[in-house]
């Protein structure tokens, strides 16, 4: 068992595990958390005979819309899982199937572009995994953690934090194959296309905020201040920011993933949440 080193290992995960794993050094100060932009994505018109489904940010989506949007889901989970089987299982070429896993990933009813829940339930699994005298309920957890793991393969914090548990014990995976798909992943992140993120249409496409993450540190900047513009049906983080020697400029992150494809997502879940209460 790990016993107090599995502490060690959590508390140093919540202040970014990335300098355990090779990653950037996480040099940059985030002065503020992602403000709710308030904006909708939709011109403001009145649709007769079609109701809306409003988002806690102010998204509004049609129920025409949200029932496509499940249809696209089906078909993406189907897809996703199938090549994560095979880039898990090492019959899938890894740097040829990461840019699809990453477009895939916010398509399925996985998409959790925040992390913290999804690493949170993986810590509750490891947890019992490593303290448990019962060798059942240590199996289920560590099928509840691998199947998390799945789901969440592209995610770049979720990723990281399962590398660093295969680092310390080989029950939470082969250490060997998500160092691979890791550097895979970090080098996608950071494009082929050698996008700079100076400008909006230069600015670094994310998928989850965990890359927003890695990208400033990529850069060795400290952020000073940040905000939410839209653009038009575009949405952009643009961080003001001083490198090392004291340089000022900005960088700029396309959050529109994050921000729309999530908020689709929880209003597809709030809506077949709702048809599920049965009637008092």
């Amino acid at each position: 068992m790990l016993g107090k080193s599995f502490f060690k290992i959590i508390c140093v995960s919540a202040i970014g595990v990335g300098a355990l794993v090779g990653g950037a050094p996480q040099s940059f100060s985030q002065s503020g958390k992602l403000k709710d932009p308030g904006y909708g994505l939709h011109m403001q018109r009145r649709m007769k005979n079609q109701k809306k489904k409003k988002t806690e940010s102010g998204l509004i989506f049609s129920s025409e819309e949200l029932g496509q949007w499940e249809q696209i889901q089906k078909r993406q989970k189907k897809q996703y899982e199938q090549r994560i089987s095979e880039v898990m299982s090492g019959r899938g070429n890894i740097d040829y199937s990461i840019t699809p896993l990453r477009i895939a990933y916010p398509r399925t009813p996985y998409y959790d572009p925040f992390s913290r829940f999804t690493i949170q339930k993986m810590t509750a699994f490891a947890y019992t995994a490593d303290t448990s005298e019962d060798q059942l309920e240590v199996n289920e957890a560590l099928v509840g953690y691998r199947d998390l793991l799945h789901k969440h393969l592209v995610n770049l914090d979720v990723l990281e934090y399962a590398l660093t548990l295969a680092y310390a014990n080989p029950i939470f995976g082969n250490k060997i194959r998500l160092k691979e798909i890791y550097d895979a992943l970090r080098k996608d992140i950071r494009g082929v296309s050698k996008r700079r993120g100076t400008i909006p249409e230069d600015a670094y496409r994310i998928v989850t905020y965990g890359e927003e993450t890695y990208l400033l540190g990529v850069h060795k900047v400290t952020v000073k201040k940040s905000e939410i513009y839209r653009v038009q049906n575009s949405f952009y983080n643009v961080h003001d920011v001083v490198d090392e020697d004291g340089k000022y400029s900005q960088f700029y992150f396309d959050v529109s993933w994050p921000i729309y494809i999530y908020e689709k997502s929880k209003a597809l879940r709030d809506r077949e949440d709702a048809f599920s209460i049965p009637a008092q």
